[in-house]
């Protein structure tokens, strides 16, 4: 779990570096493949809620 959170946050700071245009151009989809509720459904969640917010697409 803990290389999990590693890779994500080091994607998410490579992509706030490499973007080079308005992102994202159109709406982004996550599928989870875990039960909801659990840790691996929340924290996915969390991230992609931040996203959103921070995102000038609608949700």
């Amino acid at each position: 779990m803990r290389k999990l959170f590693s890779i994500l946050i080091a994607a998410s700071l490579f992509a706030a570096v490499a973007q080079a245009e308005t992102w994202p151009s159109r709406l982004i989809k996550a599928t989870i493949p875990f039960g909801a509720g659990s840790a691996t459904d929340v924290v996915p969640r969390l991230v992609f809620d931040r996203l959103s917010a921070s995102s000038a697409s609608p949700s």
